[in-house]
């Protein structure tokens, strides 16, 4: 009995930690969660010459419950690149979608 409870105790922890870490659509986000989702794109200021830029914003739920807006950008050497960014960062989307693109840059 207690080997099962401390097996079920282990498999809570690793979804615990999937849900903070992979942060599936159905976890909730804590502020360093969305931070890291937005410090892991690559920054277009510092990328001048990627020439697709990504947008994902809308509604998630955070920790305490509330319903809260977030919004990410990220920009890419390439289409492709962009839109499995834009597919994954989505994933973190917990209510409706205001924003979901892949777009050239102009200029």
């Amino acid at each position: 009995m207690a080997m099962k409870m401390m097996a079920a105790a282990g498999l809570l922890a690793l979804g615990t930690l999937g849900a903070v870490s992979g942060a599936s659509a159905q976890a909730a986000l804590s502020e360093a969660d969305i931070q890291r989702i937005r410090e892991s794109a690559p920054k277009c200021e510092a990328h001048p010459s990627h020439t697709w830029e990504g947008r994902v914003s809308g509604d998630t739920e955070n920790l305490i419950g509330a319903t809260i807006p977030v919004s990410f950008v990220g920009c890419f050497p390439t289409e492709a690149e962009c839109n499995t960014w834009k597919d994954h960062t989505s994933g973190y989307i917990t209510g409706r979608i205001i924003q979901f693109s892949c777009a050239q840059r102009g200029g």
